[in-house]
């Protein structure tokens, strides 16, 4: 059975741990468990995420399918993240789920996934 995407995030103002400014809008999904927030920079998307321990379980097909909307719903052609260097287990999923590094500096490394 096919997932409709688009009833996957659901617009909140909580931003539970993740970034956000005026600039940023807010989305949780997998029933709030995973937040993630997310700005247009020119004609790509930067996109922070956090989740409590329920939300662990799934964070890397969610991450995934909110990619994936993104770039659906909006005229996004790359997404870019920064993970703080010594979270190596958020780069190693951001790596699965078609990140590819490009660069870093002394905190972060950054990743970006093309549509």
């Amino acid at each position: 059975m096919e997932v409709d995407i688009n009833s996957l995030f659901t617009a909140t103002d909580n931003p539970r741990g993740v970034f956000n400014n005026e600039n940023y809008r807010i989305v949780n999904c997998y029933d709030g468990h995973i937040t993630f927030s997310y700005a247009s920079k020119g004609k790509a998307m930067t996109v922070h995420f956090s989740s409590d321990r329920a939300g662990l379980r799934k964070i890397k097909e969610m991450s995934d399918l909110f990619c994936q909307w993104l770039f659906k719903n909006y005229d996004c052609p790359v997404i870019f993240a920064a993970v703080a260097k010594h979270r190596t287990s958020i780069m190693m999923m951001v790596s699965k789920i078609g990140f590819v590094y490009i660069a870093d500096d002394s905190k972060h490394c950054i990743f970006m996934r093309l549509e």
